[in-house]
């Protein structure tokens, strides 16, 4: 198997997987949609409407009434079950930008664990005077 071909089938995976969370969950659903929200820039956050083709955010049809969604999740306002059925209906098309946003956040993870492990290390070599 080719390293494309092992990216593609995790991709595949991490797709049915948060395909199945926004149908399945609540709060995952609700989650998403700021996740994306979160990607629109600050002009595009504020006036509800996508300025700029740069694949991230919502789309120009989704842009209004998901970011007014976004806003009332990030308020603490819970959805109501026909809100519920817009997400589950208009986030699909928003996994290949999820998938990215779960990459980013879990190569932070990696780097953060990196770093706490390489100062331990040092802090080891610091009070031991070798490496142990």
């Amino acid at each position: 198997m080719t390293l494309t071909t092992t990216k593609a089938m995790r991709q595949a995976v991490q797709k049915a997987a948060i395909l199945d969370l926004i149908k399945t969950n609540d709060k995952a659903a609700c989650r998403a949609v700021v996740a994306i929200y979160k990607r629109q820039t600050a002009s595009e956050q504020s006036i509800g409407a996508t300025l700029q083709d740069n694949n991230q955010g919502f789309t120009a049809t989704d842009a209004r009434g998901m970011t007014a969604k976004a806003k009332l999740i990030l308020r603490g306002i819970p959805m109501a079950p026909f809100d519920l059925v817009e997400i589950r209906k208009r986030m699909p098309k928003y996994t290949r930008q999820l998938i990215e946003i779960g990459e980013e956040r879990e190569a932070i993870r990696n780097a953060r664990d990196r770093a706490a492990t390489d100062a331990a290390a040092q802090a080891r070599v610091t009070a031991y005077g070798e490496y142990a």
